[in-house]
This record gives structure tokens, sequence and C-alpha cells, in this order.
């Protein structure tokens, strides 16, 4: 419907009445621009586009009414109904992207003593060649101090960051991250590829705990310890056990809680919320504390050169799911803690 070039977004005024229906779309603001950035003037456009976005609204399913007290109620809602605006793609599938930021970016140094961590949120435009133009690099800092664990019910450490140096490190290490990316896959107008605009978060972690000797060693630890019950074997049941606890400034574990086993049984389990009476869930349960009773003292996370509390995670795997699993869909969630 644009010319070439031309994107924006119309947003549209509703009300969701108290049975769900949509009544009094409107145009309220309407926003195209060339791709150089100037507004678009064409009104015959225009008026295109805000016909189309009421044509979208009005062809909208029921809603599930707004509730006061339990009451449905009506209430005014808006959407942006968005036009020819180009997106880029990273040329693999979206987790492979987080995958490499996850693995590509290293906290720098003065960050990660300092406890500092958030989120980056950051943009680059994709030139027509799929390439980056790091000149054109923005981010948005979410970055915080150092907080201790909510589960001590203590409150947050600094808060918000506000030292533009630590600012500055983290937008460097990006725009190195950015550096070592493939080419995207550039945005189109009318199958033509054109500069667009990609969009992506880069996590800075907080402060973690390690187990003794590493990664290798914890896993190591449990090749040599973790037992899977004959029982779950013998009754074909799958799932797993995330363990999250607190490691103390002398490495010590406290407030050790398990929780979200997925399981999947046969007919003969009356599966309730918390799998209180199954007894091949009890002794999946059993071996899980045996092995946290049997762990050493970790290695605390530190700040600033000193250790502190922070939260610990793993995760126990009773007979590894396959998705190709029959019953599959019988698939529950168990809640339960130490």
């Amino acid at each position: 419907m644009l010319r070439i070039g031309a994107n924006g977004r119309v947003i549209v005024l509703f009300v969701v009445e108290k049975d769900g229906s949509i009544t009094e779309p409107k145009v309220v603001k309407t926003t195209l621009k060339y791709k150089s950035g100037k507004p678009y003037v064409d009104t015959r456009i225009i008026k295109q586009c805000e016909e189309e976005a009421l044509r979208i609204v009005k062809m909208m399913p029921r809603w599930i009414p707004g509730k006061q007290c339990g009451v449905p109620v009506r209430v005014k809602y808006n959407v942006a109904v968005k036009f020819n605006q180009p997106k880029p793609k990273y040329p693999e599938e979206k987790r492979k992207l987080q995958k490499f930021l996850e693995n590509t970016f290293k906290t720098p140094q003065k960050v990660a003593d300092a406890g500092i961590n958030g989120e980056i949120h950051a943009s680059i435009i994709v030139r027509k060649d799929g390439t980056l133009d790091l000149k054109t690099l923005e981010t948005e800092n979410r970055l915080f101090g150092y907080r201790f664990n909510e589960l001590q019910g203590e409150p947050e450490k600094n808060g918000v960051c506000q030292d533009l140096e630590m600012f500055k490190l983290c937008k460097e290490e990006a725009l190195r991250v950015c550096n070592m990316m493939p080419n995207w896959i550039p945005g189109k107008v009318n199958g033509k590829p054109v500069k667009s605009k990609a969009r992506f978060t880069i996590k800075v972690p907080m402060p973690k705990p390690q187990f003794p000797g590493g990664d290798s060693a914890f896993k190591e630890f449990l090749k040599n310890n973790f037992r899977c019950p004959e029982e779950a074997i013998r009754d074909s049941i799958f799932g797993e056990i995330v363990i999250s606890f607190i490691v103390g400034k002398e490495g010590a574990l406290s407030k050790v809680k398990l929780q979200n086993f997925y399981i999947i049984g046969s007919d003969k389990f009356n599966l309730d919320d918390r799998g209180e009476n199954i007894p091949t869930f009890k002794l999946c349960e059993k071996e899980t504390r045996r092995i946290v009773e049997m762990m050493p003292k970790w290695v605390p996370a530190q700040v600033n050169g000193k250790p502190v509390e922070a939260e610990g995670q793993f995760t126990l795997h009773f007979n590894r799911l396959d998705p190709r699993t029959p019953n599959i869909k019988k698939m529950r969630q168990i809640l339960f803690w130490l």
C-alpha cells in the first residue's frame, strides 16, 4: 500500500465492551515517514492506511473483557498497527542469536567486580548487503547495582547503577560483539533490500557462586553420584527438578528449594497438584535431597573483592525427556519444596 521506503504506524483507540465486543474504534494518531526520516505527506496514502487499520480492528474477535471486583466492565484500549517497517533478520533462528550473545559478550572485569548486572538494549543499522554499520550502535543501559537475592527478603543494595564509566565499558563490549556478528538478512521493501534497524538485548548476569572446580567438576560430581531411581525408569516417568538455593559468604548452602518437576506417567497414576501420592515421585525427591546433602561447600560470589550471599541453581534430569514420547500430552507440572 505504501510507496517505496515509507513506513510508520497508526494508533487506533476503541472500547472493549462487557461482552468482549469492540466498539467506537477511531484513529488517534498516525505517524508515517520516508526512509530518510522525514514525515510522509501524501494525504491519500495516509487515509488508506488509517482505513486499513480500522478495518483490521473491526475484524478482531471478541476480547476477554476487563473486570473490576470480578464484574466485567467497559475498558478503553488502543493498538498500534504498523505499516511497511522493514525488519532485518539474524541469519539463524532467534534462540541462536541469544546463544551467540551469551557466549560472546564478556562482562568487563570492572563491571563484574562491582556486581553490576541487568540488560543492555541495543539497536544498530543493517546495511543493504547485511553488514552492520557499527557507527550507528545505540545502547539503552538498564544496569543495576548488586542486590541480595529476593529469597532473603532484603532490600536492594545500591539500586539503579548511575556510573557512566560502567555504561561506557558495557557499550564498548557490545560494540565488540557486533563486530563479531555474521551478516544479517536485510529488511526488504517491495522485495528489495533496504537499510533497516536491528534490535536485541544483551544480558549482564548477576554475580554467581560456583561449584568448587567449576562446571566440569560439577558434571563429574553428578556423573559419579546421581542415580535415577529404577522405579522411574520402570514406570516411564520423565521429568526434571530445578534446585535453587542460597550460597552464603562461607560457601554453605541454605534455603534450598525444589521446584518445577515436569512428570509424565501412565494412566495408573492419579497426579495431584503436588504429586504427594506418587511413590516414584517421592523416590525422585529423596534422591534430590541426597545429592544436595552430599555437596561440598560452594565458592561464594564476590562483589568488590568480598564474598556475598547469592543464589545458585542446577537441574537434575530423571530420564531425559524425548519429545517423541507418545504420552507427552499428559505432562504435568508439580511444585514442591524442601
